[in-house]
């Protein structure tokens, strides 16, 4: 939650905070400076296309087009980005560390 909280006050009010890693990806939705929705998505070990991910996320949710998007990449996950405006997010050298050495819990060290 600290990571979160942390990237939170980077997207502002509203945004789409976008974390992939090996075998999920996270998408969360924050609107009028709420979250509005947290889903975590499974992943085989395909690219994924984040601009189709995101208008399934919005059509189910009934949100407005993705203007800001905020994406973390753990490990080497292929996300294509084409056609979305995408500011990267870096992550903090610990969470960084865990996210080589065991991905499977390197959300889970994001208080850390």
């Amino acid at each position: 939650m600290a990571q979160f909280n942390e990237w939170r006050r980077r997207i502002g009010a509203d945004g789409w905070l976008v974390i992939a890693e090996q075998g999920r990806l996270l998408v969360a939705w924050l609107s009028a400076g709420q979250w509005r929705s947290v889903r975590v998505r499974p992943l085989n070990n395909a690219s994924v296309s984040l601009a189709q991910v995101l208008e399934q996320e919005q059509l189910l949710l009934s949100a407005g087009s993705a203007n800001k998007v905020f994406l973390a990449k753990l490990g080497n996950v292929a996300v294509e980005t084409d056609g979305l405006k995408v500011e990267w997010l870096a992550l903090p050298a610990p969470l960084a560390r865990a996210a080589g050495a065991n991905a499977g819990l390197a959300l889970a060290m994001c208080g850390l």
